[in-house]
C-alpha cells in the first residue's frame, strides 16, 4: 500500500510507525466490495561523509563532503476495490486509490576541493529546507472476458491518474574560491517547483486460435497524457527577510501534452507440447507538444516499427523485445538545478526519444522430491539514443552536467540461484548458493573528451538459513565480489577493486501473532583515498 515500516536498509537512523484498516465484504449477488486505509509516518537521520578521487588527465582533485540530512513523512493511502462477475465469462473491477504524501526536511552540506598538492582549492557550506506535499489520485477498471470457444479472451482496462507534486525548497549557499582566486558566491534562494501529471491510459489484449497449434495474439494501447514542470525562483529580500524578490532568469514553466501508443500483433505455434514459438511485431507512435513559458515551443512525432520474437522450451524461455520511449519531462526544464553550487544540472529540450532492443533468457526448476530449486537468468539492451550525463569541471571542482543523446548503450546481466532444502515436520535448514554478473558499454564525457566505457562486475555468494517450527529463523549469506572499469582515453583511470558483503537475519515469533525481526548489513571495499577505504 505504499506504506514503509521501516527497515528499508538504506543507510541513517530510521524511526516508523504505520497503521492501518481493512474492510472487506460480500454481497448477496456475489460482488466483492474492499476498502482500506494506512497511515504511515518515517523520520530518517542521515550523516554521511563521502571522499571522491577524480584524475583528469595531469590533474587529480580531491573532494571531501559532510552531509547531515533529517527527513520526516507522513503518508495517507486511502482505497477501495469492487470485483463483479458480470455472468459466467465475464468479470469486472473497479479500484479507486487516494495518496497524500506530507515531507519535510532539513539538511547542510559542508564541502573542500583539493588539488594534486593538496592545496584547498575551493569550499562551500549549503544549508537546505524542503517542505512538500503529493496528491496522487487514481481510478482503475478492468474487464475479462472469456468465451465459450476454448483459447478465445479479451482484457481491457481503463485508467485515471492524477499527480500533483508540490515542493518548496530553501537554499542558503555559500561558496568561496581560492586557486584561483575568484569571487565568493553568496545564494539564498526559494526554488517553489510545482510538478503536475495528468494521464489517461486505455489498454486491450485479445487472444483468437486460429487453429489447434496457432493463437492470434493482439495488444494495444494509447496514453493521453498532460505534464507540466512550473518553477519559479525567489530571492530573500534583504528588508523584510521574505522570499519575495523573483528571479526571470531561473524561472520557467514547462507543459508537455499529447498521445501515445503502443501495438503489438504476434503469433503463437504450438510445434509441439513442449515447444512454442511466437513471432511478431510492435508499432509505436509518439506526438507530443512542448511549450514553454520563456523558451520556443516545439513539437515531436516518432514512429518506430520493428519485429519481436518469444520461445518456449519446458521450463525455458527466451524473448526479444524492442521498446520506444520519449525523454522523462524533468529533463526538458531548460532552467539549470542551482540548489548545490558544486554540482549544477541543465536541462536539455532536444533530447530525442530512446530506442532499446531487450533479449532475455530464463530457466526454473523446482524438483518436489529432491527439495532442490534452481534458476538462471540472462538479460540485455542495446540502446541507442539513451540518455548519458556530459560533465564540465572547472575552477573549483564545479560540476555542470547537462542530460545528451548517446547512441551504443549496452547493458548486460546475469545471475543463477541453487538451493538445497533438508527438513522435517519442525525443521528446516536451507544451503544456497549463487552468482551475479553485470557488463556494461556506455561514454563517459568530461570536459569536451568522449571516452567508452566498459564495466564489468559480478561475484559468488552462498548462505545458509534455519527455521525451528516457524518460531524462530536465523538466516546469514556472505557475498564476494569484483569490480573493473576500463576506458578507451587515457584522460581517464582505470579502476580495479573488490567488496565482500554480509547480511544477517533474525526473526522470533514469539507470542502468538507478534513478529520481531531484525537485519545486520556488513558491507565493505577495497577502494583507498589518502589511506582511507
Amino acid at each position: 500500500n505504499g506504506i514503509s515500516f521501516g527497515g528499508a536498509m538504506n543507510g541513517g537512523l530510521q524511526k516508523s510507525a504505520g497503521a492501518g484498516a481493512n474492510f472487506n465484504t460480500l454481497t448477496k449477488k456475489g460482488v466483492k466490495i474492499n476498502g482500506k486505509y494506512f497511515l504511515g509516518y518515517s523520520d530518517n537521520f542521515n550523516d554521511t561523509q563521502t571522499d571522491v578521487d577524480q584524475t583528469l588527465g595531469n590533474r587529480r582533485l580531491f573532494t571531501n563532503s559532510q552531509s547531515l540530512q533529517n527527513n520526516v513523512n507522513y503518508s495517507h493511502n486511502f482505497g477501495g476495490r469492487i470485483e463483479a462477475k458480470l455472468d459466467s465469462l465475464t468479470k469486472l473491477t473497479i479500484e479507486p486509490n487516494i495518496s497524500i504524501g506530507i515531507a519535510n526536511g532539513n539538511g547542510t552540506l559542508v564541502t573542500s576541493t583539493f588539488n594534486n598538492n593538496l592545496q584547498l582549492e575551493s569550499d562551500g557550506n549549503n544549508i537546505s529546507r524542503l517542505k512538500g506535499r503529493t496528491h496522487e489520485y487514481n481510478i482503475s477498471t478492468a474487464l475479462w472476458k472469456d468465451f465459450k470457444k476454448k483459447g478465445r479472451s479479451l482484457n481491457l482496462t481503463l485508467n485515471f491518474s492524477q499527480r500533483d507534486n508540490l515542493s518548496d525548497n530553501f537554499n542558503t549557499n555559500e561558496t568561496n574560491f581560492y586557486l584561483p582566486a575568484n569571487p565568493s558566491v553568496l545564494l539564498d534562494q526559494l526554488r517553489d517547483n510545482n510538478i503536475t501529471n495528468f494521464n489517461i491510459n486505455v489498454n486491450g489484449n485479445y487472444s483468437e486460435p486460429i487453429s489447434k497449434k496457432l493463437t492470434l495474439s493482439i495488444a494495444s494501447s494509447a496514453n493521453y497524457l498532460d505534464n507540466e514542470n512550473a518553477l519559479v525562483t525567489f530571492f530573500r529580500n534583504p528588508n523584510n527577510q521574505a522570499y519575495d524578490i523573483p528571479v526571470p532568469n531561473l524561472s520557467e514553466t514547462v507543459i508537455q501534452s499529447g498521445f501515445k501508443t503502443n501495438n503489438r500483433v504476434s503469433f503463437r505455434w504450438a510445434v509441439t507440447k513442449d515447444l512454442n514459438i511466437q513471432p511478431g511485431f510492435v508499432f509505436n507512435t509518439i506526438d507530443l507538444k512542448n511549450e514553454f513559458a520563456n523558451n520556443q515551443n516545439f513539437e515531436q512525432h516518432f514512429n518506430f516499427f520493428a519485429p519481436q520474437l518469444t520461445i518456449r522450451y519446458k521450463n525455458l524461455n527466451f524473448s526479444y523485445s524492442p521498446s520506444f520511449r520519449e525523454a522523462d519531462v524533468r529533463y526538458l526544464q531548460p532552467i539549470a538545478n542551482n540548489t548545490n553550487q558544486f554540482y549544477i544540472q541543465n536541462g536539455n529540450s532536444n533530447l530525442r526519444p530512446s530506442k532499446t532492443h531487450q533479449v532475455n533468457m530464463n530457466l526454473y526448476k523446482y524438483d518436489t522430491q529432491k527439495t532442490l530449486s534452481y534458476n538462471l537468468y540472462l538479460g540485455g539492451s542495446v540502446q541507442n539514443d539513451g540518455v548519458i550525463m556530459s560533465r564540465v569541471i572547472g575552477d573549483g571542482g564545479v560540476q555542470t552536467v547537462t542530460p545528451i543523446n548517446q547512441d551504443g548503450i549496452w547493458q548486460f546481466h546475469s545471475n543463477g540461484n541453487l538451493s538445497k532444502d533438508f527438513k522435517n515436520t519442525k525443521r528446516q535448514f536451507t544451503v544456497s548458493t549463487g552468482y551475479c554478473g553485470n557488463y556494461n558499454k556506455s561514454y563517459v564525457i568530461v570536459n569536451n573528451i568522449i571516452s567508452e566505457s566498459k564495466i564489468i562486475n559480478g561475484g559468488p555468494r552462498l548462505g545458509v538459513r534455519i527455521n525451528l517450527n516457524d518460531k524462530f529463523e536465523f538466516g546469514e549469506t556472505y557475498s564476494f565480489g569484483f569490480n573493473k572499469s576500463f576506458y578507451t582515453d587515457k584522460f581517464f583511470r582505470n579502476l580495479n577493486y573488490y567488496n565482500h558483503g554480509s547480511d544477517t537475519e533474525l526473526i522470533v515469533r514469539i507470542p502468538k501473532k507478534v513478529v520481531w525481526e531484525t537485519n545486520y548489513r556488513l558491507q565493505h571495499n577495497t577502494q583507498t583515498l589518502n589511506g582511507q577505504n
